[in-house]
């Protein structure tokens, strides 16, 4: 069966190791959160912690974020407001928006793992950082057979080592930005709005 969350709001939610807001490890057929806030939400473990509002971990089928507000959500490691872990089909987001939110590797969002893709649209991310790692934004990470980022604004996120905005370090086999904003991003070593490291 498959788990959806409408409307709703948590706020300043404290997950130690992960998913300060929620964390999902099922074997299920589809997660999606809509029309949902996550204030302040925190991953605080300073050993290992990671998705500061949601972790979604092990394997699972499409994972949606529709309609959705990240603001100021953080975590000491990966994705200060999301990290989508394992095994997924996809992970869509779109109409969202990731404010001021901090990681080490993915200050808003963190992907890692198989993946059959990932797409991110009409969505802003602003003054997210990424303080000792890369991926201000947002940071793609290994297997993802096709990477979709379209209409997106990066605006004002930091990275201490690559990629202000968007960090892409994927083994992939189409990938695709179209029609995003990256303004005023910064990085201290490589790629102020973006970044890319492809293997075929």
């Amino acid at each position: 069966s498959a788990f959806t969350m409408v409307d709703s709001l948590l706020t300043q939610c404290n997950g130690t190791q992960g998913g300060g807001g929620m964390y999902i490890a099922a074997y299920n057929p589809g997660v999606s959160v809509i029309n949902t806030t996550f204030y302040r939400c925190l991953a605080s473990s300073e050993v290992s912690s990671a998705g500061g509002a949601i972790v979604l971990d092990r394997f699972n089928d499409d994972f949606l974020i529709s309609g959705s507000l990240f603001d100021s959500c953080s975590t000491r490691f990966y994705g200060g407001a999301l990290a989508s872990l394992n095994y997924n089909d996809n992970t869509i987001i779109t109409r969202s928006e990731f404010r001021s939110c901090n990681g080490e590797y993915g200050g808003a969002v963190f992907v890692s793992q198989f993946m059959v893709g990932f797409s991110l649209s009409h969505s802003l991310v602003t003054g997210c950082n990424s303080f000792g790692g890369s991926g201000g934004g947002v940071y793609l990470l290994y297997d993802i057979d096709q990477v979709n980022i379209y209409n997106v604004t990066f605006r004002e996120c930091t990275s201490a080592y690559h990629a202000g905005g968007l960090y892409l370090f994927v083994f992939v086999t189409d990938s695709a930005v179209i029609d995003c904003v990256f303004d005023s991003n910064s990085a201290m070593q490589t790629g102020g709005g973006m970044s890319t490291r492809f293997f075929n």
